[in-house]
């Protein structure tokens, strides 16, 4: 049996606006901000094509058609029908000309095979950051669920070094000898899936979820999670072996910011001129920033000229449109960094934040002397004119930076970049900014997730509030 895959097609359609994003059309303000509207009209999909030749059908069956949201996932789906026409890892063709997944026997399947499996399948749909991120959990899941009590150093250095570098397992050929032979010893002494259950999933559990905050251990128990229903799907468990373990716990507590690393206007301009003196002039209009629009270190790199409007009166309102995280080359297709939406938000419009007058007069000098002249210009730039890197900066200029403006001792010795972001919200709550323009403005998915956080720097503030209460009913008498 042969298949013929045609490679993805891209077909472009055009959806009606839901009426929210109708109002934002009514209420835009520049060309911009109607052009971008305009672009969430636009429906993108891929679609893919083949045809399946075998003794029955000598001149091909007739053109089947999927579609599919995402480029990766086609890519995916047109991988499994080859995998099926070679019967590659048990893959088949169905009735429909579907690739379908054969369950194997359970006693022989591992746990190192599952994880192989689940990558392999699952690379092309999933972006540079999510590929790194699952990368660390499946590597945690083979170093765990093995039948031996420690790991000898060879396999410690596979895991370390090579496992789930590429999208599909190196080489023998191309590995050093020692770490050929921790592969192997993974392969092994890897816990048979037939053996998954509360009791030896517990180690794992506690090293992903306890001690952690919420967010993130749910963040990497939820990979796990998709582990195993991926598995449930293909026919190669017969239960899910989690159900016995506990829910990722919400403590609130964990949550909530740190109202010992928050920073006041003096100490965010001390911030700010001590990364002047540490990294030139350039790098002076980046800490009022964040301290004051309350964004975050990726937000901030990827801001461009056009997402910057000066008001008549000083101040500036700040477009949030995307970030840039960092992960590694070999899981990014060779780019060290990808440009994705903002946290939280899927629009292309972006979020709006605002930025006081004096931070503001400080950016719109910054931005004549170092940002280009183009639209599309990035706002902070490095040393040799290019995007700023957020690592380079952070090793170069930041750390250095604080040890100048806050000595060891003071209470912010240990001062994060994205602690002048809980600066700025902290602010934007005690100024009276209410709840939710503070979420919107700082891009939150809801007010709850914002409160969890302020919740010890707003809403404890008794003074402030019996203030608040008795100043409105003295002004009503």
């Amino acid at each position: 049996m042969r298949v013929s895959v045609f490679p993805p097609r891209r077909y472009e359609g055009r959806r009606r606006l839901t009426p929210a994003d109708l109002k934002l059309l009514e209420a835009a303000h520049t060309a911009q901000e109607r052009d971008e509207l305009e672009r969430k009209r636009r429906v993108t999909s891929w679609r893919i094509t083949w045809r399946v030749f075998d003794a029955k059908s000598p001149n091909g069956r007739l053109r089947k058609r999927s579609g599919f949201q995402l480029k990766g996932e086609a890519e995916a789906f047109a991988d499994r029908l080859r995998w099926a026409a070679l019967g590659y890892d048990g893959w088949a063709l169905d009735s429909n000309d579907r690739p379908v997944q054969l369950a194997e026997p359970m006693g022989a399947y591992t746990v190192f095979e599952l994880t192989e499996t689940f990558w392999r399948i699952h690379w092309p749909a999933k972006s540079p950051a999510q590929r790194s991120k699952v990368a660390g959990r499946l590597n945690t899941m083979r170093q765990l669920l093995t039948t031996a009590a420690e790991l000898p150093d060879n396999a410690l250095a596979y895991l370390k070094g090579y496992s789930f570098q590429d999208r599909n397992e190196r080489d023998d050929s191309a590995l050093p000898s020692d770490i050929v032979d921790g592969r192997a010893w993974l392969a092994a002494h890897s816990l048979p899936v037939s053996d998954l259950n509360d009791e030896t999933l517990q180690p794992l559990y506690d090293a992903l979820v306890e001690g952690r905050p919420y967010s993130t251990g749910r963040t990497y128990w939820t990979v796990v999670k998709s582990v195993f229903n991926w598995a449930l799907e293909a026919g190669r468990l017969e239960k899910d072996p989690t159900k016995g373990l506990p829910k990722v716990p919400r403590d609130v507590d964990s949550e909530q910011c740190d109202p010992d690393r928050i920073a006041d206007r003096n100490e965010i301009r001390r911030m700010a001129w001590a990364c002047g003196l540490v990294g030139g002039p350039k790098h002076v209009a980046l800490p009022l920033v964040l301290g004051t629009a309350g964004l975050r270190m990726g937000e901030a790199v990827a801001l461009r000229r056009r997402d910057v409007h000066f008001s008549p009166d000083g101040a500036a309102w700040l477009r949030v449109r995307a970030t840039i995280s960092h992960v590694p080359a070999h899981h990014a297709d060779g780019k060290t960094s990808t440009e994705r939406p903002t946290k939280g938000r899927r629009t292309k419009v972006g979020r709006k934040t605002y930025l006081p007058s004096e931070a503001a007069t400080i950016l719109r000098t910054h931005m004549e002397l170092f940002t280009g002249p183009s639209a599309g210009d990035y706002v902070f730039t490095g040393n040799r004119g290019g995007r700023l890197s957020a690592d380079t900066h952070l090793r170069g200029v930041w750390h250095p930076a604080v040890a100048l403006a806050f000595p060891g001792g003071h209470h912010l010795s240990d001062l994060r970049r994205h602690d002048l972001r809980h600066s700025a919200v902290t602010a934007w709550l005690r100024s009276g900014v209410p709840p939710k323009q503070c979420q919107q403005m700082g891009g939150w998915k809801s007010l709850k997730a914002m409160l969890d956080i302020y919740a010890g720097l707003y809403g404890d503030d008794d003074k402030r509030a019996a203030e608040a209460i008795e100043r409105f009913y003295r002004d009503a008498a």
